[in-house]
């Protein structure tokens, strides 16, 4: 493997590319929370939904999307630059967490919530501030 990709020399093949891990796990991860998004919630969990605003369900959304916003930033940090993979990952989720409350609301047994949005933008910055901090001492060493 002599061969040179993106201006870097070939990596020998045990190296274990985690970026392109991270990667394929953040774009499998996005259709899995689309997919729990719009099933309905009997199909997921077993049991009928309730109309109201449960603990459970806002910590699925917080940690939905703080790792969803980790893998990306993890995932394109060497191709894009550290700050500007972070920028991706956070915009790039809190923008899914949109998108995935409004093809809801056509839905009859999913409904629009805007606290399920304000919950997957505090998972998107808790991951977005973990990332950050583990990237400056990583690289402080």
């Amino acid at each position: 493997m002599s061969e040179r990709r993106a201006g870097r020399p070939a990596r020998s093949p045990r190296h274990w590319d985690w970026a392109f891990t991270c990667r394929r796990l953040a774009a499998g991860w996005a259709v899995a929370v689309f997919v729990l998004a719009v099933v309905p919630v009997s199909w997921v969990f077993g049991v009928a939904p309730v109309d109201v605003w449960t603990l459970l369900g806002a910590l699925g959304h917080y940690f939905e999307f703080a790792l969803l916003t980790g893998l990306v930033a993890v995932g394109w940090r060497d191709a894009i630059g550290r700050r500007r993979a972070l920028a991706v990952g956070a915009a790039v989720s809190a923008v899914y967490g949109v998108v995935i409350e409004i093809v809801q609301l056509p839905l009859p047994y999913r409904h629009f919530d805007v606290r399920d949005m304000a919950t997957d933008w505090a998972g998107v910055a808790t991951a977005a501030l973990l990332v950050s901090v583990a990237s400056r001492a990583a690289a402080a060493r």
